[in-house]
Order: C-alpha cells, then structure tokens, then sequence
C-alpha cells in the first residue's frame, strides 16, 4: 500500500496479452495508448484524466461496482 497524502492507495499491476488493445474497460481503464481515455464510464463517455482523487472515486471507481449473485 502507498501513502500519499492523506489517500491510501493499492497499487496493482498486471499483465495482458496486446490482443486485448481496445477491450478492456471498467476498473483495469480502457487499454489505447492515449493516456486521455483511462475513465470509461459504463455510459461510454470517458472521464476527465485530470479529475480530482475525489471525482475519480465517485464519478469512476464507484460506478464500475457490480454485484456477485448465485
């Protein structure tokens, strides 16, 4: 875990075959190369790059939540 301020941070990496450029979505971002387009939300539409930890959390983070049933 990273301290930075007054956030807690997980950091994760991962590795994903090139064959998935375009296809990922939801808390991985979505995987261009433009690093303009990481936030899309489920609407399609991207979120600012730029946004606050705060806007990234609420208007990100928290609409790519889904539920487990079964």
């Amino acid at each position: 875990m990273i301290i930075n301020g007054q956030y807690s941070i997980i950091a994760a990496n991962n590795a994903i075959s090139y064959i998935f450029v375009g296809k990922t979505s939801g808390l991985l971002g979505y995987w261009d190369e433009n690093v303009d387009k990481e936030y899309l939300l489920p609407n399609k539409v991207f979120l600012n790059t730029a946004s606050t930890m705060y806007e990234i959390h609420h208007n990100f983070g928290q609409r790519c939540k889904f539920s487990i049933t079964g």
